[in-house]
């Protein structure tokens, strides 16, 4: 299972801080380390891969890089979204079944987590 970290505001040495959770994760994703970076957020995973091998690395975005997602699970019915997606005019630069939900909330917001099985809720028996 993979690991995700994270650090909002701004602060001096957030890379290293950063830097220093990601590796303290190694044990959760052994095969690779993502990072994102910006003026109040500093981001990342490490990642065990499973899905989408070679093109599946984090932080997946949308088409011009609004939303940025750094995400652990499986999304069961990512296929059917996916082709929904492509059907409306989306690209997709991954298989990953993850880049399903950048696109979606960038369509949707927080009404994308409804599109899926067991959908992300807060107050719910499904998380």
């Amino acid at each position: 299972m993979c690991g995700i970290a994270g650090l909002l505001g701004e602060f001096k040495d957030r890379r290293t801080h950063l830097s220093r959770m990601l590796n303290a994760l190694v044990h959760r994703g052994p095969d690779e380390k993502g990072e994102y970076i910006d003026k109040l957020f500093a981001g990342g995973m490490r990642r065990l891969s499973i899905n989408d091998l070679q093109g599946g690395s984090q932080p997946l975005f949308n088409h011009d890089k609004s939303i940025v997602l750094l995400y652990n699970g499986e999304i069961y019915n990512s296929g059917e979204l996916r082709q929904e997606l492509e059907a409306a005019g989306k690209r997709f630069r991954t298989r990953s079944d993850g880049e399903v939900i950048a696109h979606l909330y960038e369509d949707l917001g927080e009404y994308a987590f409804e599109r899926w099985p067991c959908g992300i809720r807060v107050a719910s028996t499904c998380y």
